[in-house]
């Protein structure tokens, strides 16, 4: 269970975690994100907390898949009401939702419908070296 305590006013937190691009990487990531939430005490609903982890599952697995072998780094953050995360890779290959036709049996290709389904907002740009997907949940705060 994930408790969630009021964020502290006017204060802004940020990780960043470089991690293999292995399987294990999916759930190191979710603990990550967990103890974010959790320790800076962003004020979301359990409900949004979970997504933010489900979010960051998807992400983090998408860069595994793209570049697997190497590093990939999560970037959580929380500044004005927002919480982003964030996942760099080596990949300069852009990403776009797919959207698969009904009936379709693709076993993968919709964490990125999943992921603008429930965060607020989401993007790929590029960096220098490769990219960053990234997502955004407003928490309601004014912060």
């Amino acid at each position: 269970m994930i408790k969630v305590y009021p964020a502290e006013a006017e204060e802004s937190r940020a990780l960043r975690a470089r991690l293999p691009s292995a399987p294990v990487s999916a759930a190191n990531g979710r603990q990550h994100v967990r103890d974010a939430i959790a320790g800076w005490r962003v004020p979301v609903s359990p409900e949004t907390a979970r997504d933010a982890v489900l979010v960051a599952s998807e992400l983090l697995t998408n860069a595994i898949r793209m570049q697997p072998g190497g590093t990939i780094t999560l970037s959580i953050s929380f500044h004005a009401g927002r919480l982003r995360i964030a996942v760099h890779d080596a990949s300069p290959v852009t990403v776009t939702v797919r959207n698969p036709q009904p009936g379709e049996l693709a076993e993968d290709g919709r964490g990125l419908v999943l992921v603008a389904a429930l965060a607020s907002s989401w993007g790929c740009h590029p960096i220098p070296g490769g990219k960053a997907v990234y997502a955004v949940f407003e928490t309601g705060g004014d912060r």
